[in-house]
């Protein structure tokens, strides 16, 4: 945490203290990704305090000072600043002090706005009471005309404020600085700024944005950051000025302030221990409850305990947890962390309050479930996860046919208690108990993610539709299932017809239940891969997330197989942040998160996040391959072929292994490598295999290989636009010619 405290010459100052208070309460309600955190309040003794959340990272100021940034790093911080400053006015609250000060990247590429210090409810008339006529509060190169007239402000002046940000991030000066602040003011008020049109490497459009931010008159800008994120995303209309923009990794310091640095950290250490202290010792001993920083209601579904008689019914009861979960997260106002995180604390007993602050939410539902023949017994308990106090508890006895009734009737009850409002239940299929047994075995042999399990998964999901024709849910469950058992098939023949088969298990579940979510993820993620109608994916996985807005893996998926395919990796970048947000303990997401990183060149921040993935889950297939990427972009062969060698997939083990070596400059073995490859996985790794033919200089036979991928239907081909190590065939003729066949836009 990180303590601010208001300085004792102005503790005096009751309008002081009036401001204090305002900026802790306006920032308190803001809960979004892009904004700092703040977790307490307080004043004792005439001393007034916040509490706030501790961010590893560079300020952009200090950025900043190392130089202009790039158009796709000063794209990729301003997109992530308005979409904060968009959360905070549509809250009704205005920063009034939008500067590289006050902007933060993180180590891991977020961008955060700190210290709402000036903010204001627009909405309360008396705000404008703490300020004297014709004061202006702020830093003077960055307020706006009406702000130094000391006129009432709105949203509008924090957009003349992230105009003047957005200018000195790509010019790498000041638009307004002058020698005097007498002078500095003048100008922000009659003059405007040499155009940026003039700067090489920025293009008209965005240069054309900027100038409409600083025009003086309020009326005559954008209007709201919505407006001007809508422009800024222009970008992904206009690939040759920006291909990779993504929130940049911040530096290392210079050794020269690094000794500065680690003193003011001795000395803020030693302040906020000693006024944490204090603060305990003024709350008689107890813990400030900080681990919550969501200003909105937010929840953790745990695992429901299997207490049957034979203890067989875990699968079952997991699926009673999970189905309360998923109606749960369709609720806006509530935030519910994925059902991965939550479910890794199965068996671990941790106790409620050490849950919530690893989940980052302020309440958990917990159960049990005892099944005995065809009767249920559900017992819920609702807990304040800040001191394990129970909210409510309930106990349902119920027939298997009135499972989904007694669902239904928790998610109820836990809605009423936090006092949300739920959406009028839309009536659903309720399968048959044998249907409903056998999808959620499915579930339980989908989520180990092997290819053998992928075949029992579709082999359960086949026999519930079987048993219950009209089970939408399960029909998309096997459609998913399906696709990735044919993706691993050995022929080109079973290949395909595997996967028209999924498509039409995925249009059978959008048939049966247009206002499931899961028919759409599933058909939005077979059709790319079936058909290359990418425009349909999208369109189906964006109808899938207003369904079901918090699924981690709606996110994950959407990012990863549609957006990052199509190109437009800034989105797909925001896409799998979201995920790791919904469900922070979860080594896919992360995983997927570091690979989006490293395809838009952050490497630092990709290798970040795939060690976090690898932390989480130290067996796997995916991560160590994206980490063993990350190493050979840094041109580090030998923790390449340490990375790939940790890998749970041969194919990415195979093609990771042959790359490294290749650098090492053993080219025997990676040309034994890859024919070990080529001998065991030419059928399912057509893809990996026209990589490493493409790093290793072969361009011819790299793009036999990409043909053979795209006739065997290889999921990997989604990849060829963003995959590094193709970089070098995308001056190619052969290269345009694939995407247009993949109806994919060009470069």
């Amino acid at each position: 945490m990180a303590i601010k405290l208001l300085s004792r010459q102005l503790s005096t100052s009751e309008d002081a203290k009036a401001r204090f208070l305002r900026e802790a309460r306006a920032a308190s309600a803001l809960d979004h990704p892009n904004i700092g955190a703040l977790y307490e309040i307080g004043e004792e003794q005439g001393e007034l305090f916040i509490l706030m959340a501790l961010y590893e990272g560079e300020t952009l100021k200090q950025r900043l000072e190392k130089g202009r940034l790039s158009v796709d790093e000063a794209i990729a911080i301003l997109r992530q600043v308005l979409l904060g400053l968009d959360a905070a006015h549509r809250a009704g609250i205005v920063h009034r002090d939008i500067k590289p000060a006050n902007v933060l990247v993180t180590t891991g590429g977020t961008v955060k706005i700190l210290d709402f210090g000036l903010a204001k409810l627009i909405s309360d008339s008396q705000a404008e009471t703490l300020t004297q006529a014709g004061q202006a509060f702020g830093t003077v190169l960055y307020m706006s005309p009406e702000q130094l007239q000391g006129a009432s402000v709105d949203a509008r002046s924090d957009l003349w404020s992230f105009g003047v940000l957005a200018y000195e991030m790509l010019a790498g000066t000041s638009p307004f600085r002058t020698d005097s602040s007498t002078t500095t003011v003048a100008r922000i008020l009659n003059e405007d700024p040499a155009s940026l049109a003039g700067v090489p490497g920025i293009p008209d459009w965005l240069a054309q944005l900027v100038s409409e931010l600083l025009r003086k008159s309020p009326s005559e800008r954008l209007q709201t950051a919505t407006e001007v994120l809508k422009r800024l995303d222009h970008v992904q209309r206009a690939p040759a000025d920006l291909s990779a923009a993504i929130s940049p990794t911040p530096q290392p310091r210079s050794p020269s302030t690094r000794p500065r640095l680690i003193a003011a950290a001795v000395v803020i250490g030693a302040l906020a221990l000693a006024a944490l202290a204090w603060y305990l010792v003024a709350r008689g001993g107890r813990k400030p409850e900080a681990a919550i920083t969501s200003a909105h209601p937010s929840i953790a579904v745990l695992p429901f305990a299997d207490m049957s008689p034979q203890k067989d019914q875990e699968y079952f009861a997991d699926g009673i947890a999970e189905e309360i979960l998923n109606s749960l997260a369709q609720i806006e106002s509530l935030h519910v962390a994925g059902r991965t995180s939550s479910f890794s604390f199965k068996g671990k007993g941790d106790d409620a309050r050490t849950i919530g602050q690893k989940l980052n939410v302020a309440s958990l539902l917990e159960g049990s479930v005892r099944k005995e023949g065809t009767h249920v017994r559900i017992t819920a308990q609702l807990v304040n996860a800040a001191d394990g106090f129970h909210i409510w508890s309930q106990t349902y006895d119920r027939e298997l046919t009135g499972v989904f009734a007694a669902q239904d009737e928790i998610a109820r009850a836990v809605v009423d208690s936090l006092k949300l409002r739920l959406a009028p239940a839309r009536r659903r299929h309720e399968p048959t108990p044998e249907a409903y047994n056998e999808y959620l075995q499915g579930n339980t042999f989908f989520r180990r993610l092997t290819y053998e399990n992928f075949v029992s998964a579709a082999a359960a999901y086949g026999r519930a539709v079987k048993l219950d024709p009209d089970y939408a849910q399960a029909w998309a469950a096997l459609a998913t299932a399906s696709y990735w058992v044919a993706d691993g098939a050995e022929s080109v023949a079973a290949i395909t017809k595997g996967q028209d088969a999924a498509m039409s298990y995925a249009e059978k579940a959008v048939a049966l239940d247009p206002n499931l979510a899961d028919g759409y993820t599933a058909r939005g993620l077979i059709r790319g891969a079936t058909s290359t109608d990418w425009e349909g994916a999208r369109i189906d996985f964006e109808r899938a997330l207003r369904l079901n807005p918090g699924s981690a893996d709606l996110h994950r998926i959407y990012g990863q197989t549609v957006l990052a395919t199509m190109g437009r990796l800034p989105e797909a970048v925001e896409e799998a942040r979201r995920a790791t947000e919904i469900d922070p303990l979860s080594s896919l997401a992360w995983s997927t998160l570091g690979r989006m990183y490293y395809v838009s060149g952050q490497l630092e921040a990709a290798r970040i996040a795939l060690e976090k993935s690898l932390q989480i889950a130290p067996v796997q297939n995916f991560a160590a391959a994206h980490l063993s990427l990350v190493f050979l972009l840094q041109k580090k062969p030998a923790e390449a072929f340490e990375a790939a060698e940790r890998s749970t997939s041969d194919v990415f083990k195979l093609s990771g292994k042959a790359s490294a070596l290749h650098d090492l400059g053993r080219t025997a073995e990676a040309n034994r490598t890859l024919n070990e490859l080529i001998a065991r996985y030419g059928h399912s790794g057509a893809f990996q295999i026209a990589e490493v033919y493409a790093w290793c200089g072969q361009p011819d036979k790299a793009f036999e290989w990409l043909d053979r991928a795209y006739v065997q239907r290889d999921g990997g081909l989604r990849a060829v636009k963003y995959s590094p190590l193709l970089r070098g065939l995308r001056g190619d003729p052969r290269y345009a010619a694939l995407l247009k066949k993949m109806n994919l836009p060009p470069d």
